[in-house]
């Protein structure tokens, strides 16, 4: 139960501010209030998310046209383009960075040395996910759960499927 109040707060915490965004964007006369205009925002969100189309473009334009019929739709289209470069593109920034710098995760990987040796098992796992192997052979011991034989002294510590 607690996860399900934090992922609502964080939801809140990200749509709320971008529902406003969007709002400072378009012009005054035509608006409903900022409680009807984030209710409007999240369903037309909710479509757009609905329809599984990249970002919920169409459906998500659609809504707020159909919602907002006292804008004007050369306002509301200019006021979306600009919302969603202003809400995608420094984020899709930040992940295209992220993702040029990532180091290889294993066997099988684009970027995956084809050469790997022991003296590179402490480099292979991104920061996000390097769990501390015991070593890099595949040894066990009794109190530790099978481990399987790895393609790689690093995935030693992987876990046997089944245990």
């Amino acid at each position: 139960m607690k996860w399900l109040v934090s992922a609502t707060a964080l939801a809140v915490a990200d749509l709320v501010p971008a529902a406003l965004s969007l709002a400072v964007l378009l012009p005054v006369e035509g608006l409903p209030g900022p409680t009807g205009f984030v209710a409007i925002f999240m369903a037309a969100l909710a479509l757009g998310h609905m329809a599984n189309l990249p970002g919920g473009v169409g459906p998500f334009e659609a809504t707020l046209l159909l919602a907002l019929p006292a804008v004007p739709t050369e306002d509301l289209a200019a006021a979306i383009l600009v919302w969603r470069a202003l809400y995608y593109l420094p984020t899709g920034a930040l992940a295209l960075v992220l993702a040029a710098r990532a180091r290889p995760h294993g066997p099988g990987h684009a970027f995956w040395p084809v050469a790997h040796s022991r003296t590179a098992c402490a480099g292979c796992w991104t920061p996000a996910v390097r769990p501390r192997p015991r070593s890099c052979t595949s040894a066990t011991s009794t109190s530790s759960p099978p481990r399987i034989r790895a393609p790689s002294p690093c995935m030693a510590w992987v876990p046997a499927l089944g245990s």
